[in-house]
């Protein structure tokens, strides 16, 4: 057992590693400038760019879809689930909350209150409510965790993306909504790790060897030992399974979140391939003829990826 999981240590940070450096981050990340980022509470860096307000406005609820952008995108989505059910395709769609979402305490307190209303959760009810659209917010379960281990965390502190105890409760989630079992928080180990990622650091133009931050490696009893990850090109990431205990072909239009979430996905699953979101078109579903399609998007790039993806599925017949 021991030696089972110091493999799996070894092959998830080598995993994060070449993710991180090759699937890297958002446009908005990647022109970032100091200024972008704000210092909060016990030195929590916060993404805050100029170029998309977004993440302040959401945090405040200021950006609240109107009703007719609402209706707008649940018809949008409901032709692409009905189109994608014609070829016997699943769809699924992953929203993932920003940080400052999760951790609002360490939030600069100057910028106001967290708003009750705010747009994720606004554009998550309105198409629960009006469709049969299959949608992941798991938010609660963000919560829930970070309070049954107070001594954790789920998002980097100097990095604007979650650690690995944060993409298992996103995995865990979408793999539940998907009818896969792996074990919920209650029954899971936690390792901790020195974490590799210091985005925001990066930008503030901060040395990184005089910080430190967490990562975590997430195991449970009878987990899968290993799987095959093959990058394709920089855009595109295939994982298989060694003991899968789901055969069928998923196919994913992701961004940087994602990385988190690959090894308890991959664990499990025989046929995950990723594309990530700049580089996804709709002939990916005419090549791969998947079982199931997983579109994920984090808060702050809601409206622009949303608008992305309905164009580029209009293709679709």
């Amino acid at each position: 057992m021991k030696n089972k999981i110091i493999t799996i240590l070894i092959l998830t940070m080598i995993i994060t590693n070449i993710f991180s450096a090759k699937l890297s981050f958002s446009n908005d990340i990647l022109s970032a400038e100091a200024s972008d980022v704000l210092v909060g509470k016990d030195g929590w860096l916060f993404f805050d760019p100029h170029m998309n307000d977004n993440v302040r406005a959401d945090y405040l609820g200021l950006n609240l879809f109107t009703i007719d952008e609402l209706n707008y995108y649940l018809a949008e989505l409901v032709k692409i689930k009905d189109k994608l059910a014609k070829r016997g395709i699943d769809f699924y769609l992953f929203l993932a909350p920003n940080k400052n979402r999760v951790y609002s305490e360490y939030y600069p307190s100057y910028l106001g209150d967290k708003s009750a209303v705010y747009r994720l959760q606004q554009f998550v009810d309105y198409i629960i409510l009006h469709s049969d659209i299959k949608i992941v917010y798991p938010i609660n379960e963000m919560l829930y965790t970070k309070d049954k281990f107070p001594s954790k965390i789920l998002y980097h502190k100097y990095d604007s993306h979650w650690n690995a105890l944060g993409g298992y409760v996103g995995a865990y989630c979408l793999l539940s909504k998907m009818g896969i079992e792996i074990q919920d928080v209650q029954n899971i180990k936690i390792y901790e790790l020195e974490g590799n990622y210091y985005d925001l650091l990066d930008i503030k133009g901060l040395s990184r060897k005089d910080y430190y931050d967490i990562d975590y490696r997430v195991t449970y009893a009878g987990e899968p030992s290993a799987f095959v990850h093959v990058f394709k090109d920089d855009s595109i990431a295939a994982y298989a399974s060694n003991e899968p205990i789901d055969n069928r072909k998923i196919l994913m239009c992701i961004d940087s979140y994602f990385a988190a979430m690959a090894t308890p996905m991959a664990n499990v699953c025989n046929n995950i391939v990723s594309v990530m979101f700049p580089d996804f078109h709709e002939n990916y579903i005419e090549d791969y003829k998947p079982d199931v399609f997983v579109v994920e998007i984090l808060e702050r790039t809601l409206k622009n990826r949303l608008n992305h993806f309905i164009e580029e599925m209009k293709v679709l017949k």
